[in-house]
């Protein structure tokens, strides 16, 4: 089943849901399956609507090409393949049939387009996570330059810890001496 056309407020509002709010990465993951799905449902529709489009037009040319054909008999004039194309293709149902595909034609591009919008911002999705995961979006800048500060002075403090012990023991040398 097909619909005859896809509301373009609904695109907009698509569009609007490409935007992603940094400090709601948790909504954001959640809300990503539903709308890549109905963005991709909508892709096949808008699909099937150019496929059928296409479809109308071979099936007008059909047709005009046997009125022509028939037309230009009755007239008495000679039949031929140019004539016959010529006026298939100057015909106002021909046109509108072409400019009906053009415009489904469109409309499926662009949801193609969104679709792969979507795609690529699930990857973004993950990129921020992993950022906000490291710490990149915290209140504080300064908390990683912090953090690595204290682990630099507790680390610079076992080194000491462990140069005094070991200058408490003996070395090899000094036993052998003794």
């Amino acid at each position: 089943m097909t619909r005859q056309h896809f509301d373009m407020t609904v695109y907009g509002k698509f569009e609007q849901a490409l935007k992603i709010d940094k400090h709601g990465l948790d909504d954001e993951l959640l809300q990503q399956s539903d709308i890549f799905y109905r963005v991709s449902k909508e892709v096949a529709f808008a699909a099937s609507r150019r496929d059928m489009a296409y479809d109308n037009i071979k099936v007008t040319d059909a047709g005009l090409n046997a009125t022509v054909r028939e037309e230009l008999t009755e007239e008495g004039e000679k039949v031929t393949e140019g004539k016959v194309q010529a006026s298939v293709l100057a015909h106002p149902d021909h046109i509108a049939a072409v400019k009906e595909h053009l415009a489904v034609k469109e409309e499926a591009e662009l949801l193609d387009a969104l679709k792969n919008s979507f795609s690529m911002r699930s990857y973004m999705l993950r990129e921020l996570c992993s950022l906000h995961n490291a710490g990149y979006f915290a209140d504080k800048p300064m908390q990683s330059k912090q953090v690595k500060d204290a682990r630099g002075t507790a680390a610079r403090g076992s080194l000491d810890d462990g140069r005094k012990s070991r200058k408490n023991t003996r070395t090899r040398k000094q036993l052998k001496e003794e």
